[in-house]
């Protein structure tokens, strides 16, 4: 129905994380920290060789750079850290074995199961919703069928020359001109 929240993910959204490659994300993560690294040395090279009046405001905009990308590394670190944990406990939870031949579970193999699961889950949902739907909207009919047969309202057709359509008549003539 309208106000009904699918319950799982949406399959695209299981799709994306399938991607995922978490030994890739460490790399990234590791030649991250390198550059900045590298930065940091090449900016101190940079402030060494530099007179004292051509200093600012190189330095401090520099540090302030460094400083910050190396909390946002560090807050990424942590992310990936979690993330990994995160599918180590649901892949126990869900007691997945690896593949024959294969000593881990990927990002892959796990998602692509649940992503299975989500897409076949997502037709019947929204099968389901239409059988509520139109049984409401049965129901509704029936109720409205119900209140009307129980108030049926008799009209009878008057008769031209009665007082009442003669006055209907006068009053229609006198609004029109």
């Amino acid at each position: 129905t309208e106000s009904s929240i699918f319950p799982v993910p949406e399959p695209q959204e299981i799709l994306l994380a399938s991607q995922v490659k978490f030994d890739d994300l460490t790399k990234d993560l590791r030649k991250l920290t390198n550059d900045v690294e590298a930065c940091e040395k090449k900016a101190a090279s940079v402030c060494r060789q530099s007179p004292e009046e051509y200093l600012q405001p190189f330095k401090d905009k520099m540090e302030a750079f460094i400083k910050k990308a190396k909390e946002e590394l560090k807050t990424e670190k942590t992310s990936l850290e979690n993330a990994q944990k995160s599918f180590d406990e649901s892949v126990e939870y869900f007691g997945i074995k690896p593949k024959p031949g294969e000593k881990d579970i990927t990002p892959n193999y796990f998602f692509m199961l649940w992503y299975e699961f989500c897409s076949d889950f997502k037709s019947v949902w929204k099968q389901e919703s239409k059988t509520i739907s139109k049984e409401r909207l049965k129901e509704a009919q029936e109720t409205v069928n119900k209140i009307t047969a129980d108030k049926k309202v008799e009209t009878k057709k008057t008769n031209p020359s009665s007082l009442k359509e003669r006055l209907r008549q006068k009053e229609a003539s006198v609004t029109s001109s």
